[in-house]
């Protein structure tokens, strides 16, 4: 039986708190845009959607700190939940709705090839439905409705860009660890 490995553990203890700030800058995100903005966004879906992303991450803590067997992979469920959100705040036209592409760098670089495949068709399906089905951005003032994607699009890429970064950093520290440990000559034996 596959268990779940110390370093699987870690890695799923490091997704957790990812996840965690995640849920964190979408609560912050919809408090921002309607106290300063003046969205109006619908709120208690967009709570639901948040609150399920939140029992789904409790399950991943305890995973974690019982360490279970046959670990899943729960990109489907963060993909469909970025897919709810969107859906919910303006579709393919929220500055947002590229954070598809930081997950599918994350898992590309983790999981088998199939299933990056299988989660990248499902993110282009999502895109490309909430192209042309969505709930559209009420907002107080839309003449300033461009500076406020702008603004949105800044926020996005630097959310993207830490991201990314992070984690391709913290992927080659655990690599160059690895290579390391296997390059060093074992030791004399008396």
């Amino acid at each position: 039986m596959y268990r779940i490995t110390n370093t699987g553990r870690v890695n799923l203890g490091h997704l957790f708190w990812l996840r965690s700030l995640a849920i964190i800058g979408q609560l912050m995100t919809i408090a921002v845009v309607q106290i300063f903005y003046g969205a109006k966004l619908p709120l208690p879906a967009m709570l639901l959607v948040i609150a399920l992303e939140m029992v789904f991450n409790g399950f991943t803590w305890l995973r974690v700190a019982r360490a279970r067997p046959k670990p899943i992979s729960n990109c489907p469920a963060r993909c469909a939940s970025i897919s709810a959100l969107l859906f919910l705040s303006g579709g393919a036209t929220n500055p947002f709705v590229t954070l598809y592409l930081p997950s599918l760098a994350i898992v590309a670089a983790i999981l088998p090839w199939t299933m990056m495949a299988c989660l990248a068709l499902f993110a282009v399906a999502c895109y490309a439905l909430l192209s042309y089905n969505y709930v559209p951005l009420n907002i107080e003032n839309p003449a300033n409705l461009f500076d406020y994607f702008r603004m949105g699009l800044w926020v996005n890429f630097m959310v993207s860009v830490g991201l990314i970064g992070w984690f391709v950093a913290r992927m080659s520290r655990v690599l160059r660890v690895r290579c390391g440990a296997r390059r060093r000559p074992a030791a004399p034996s008396a």
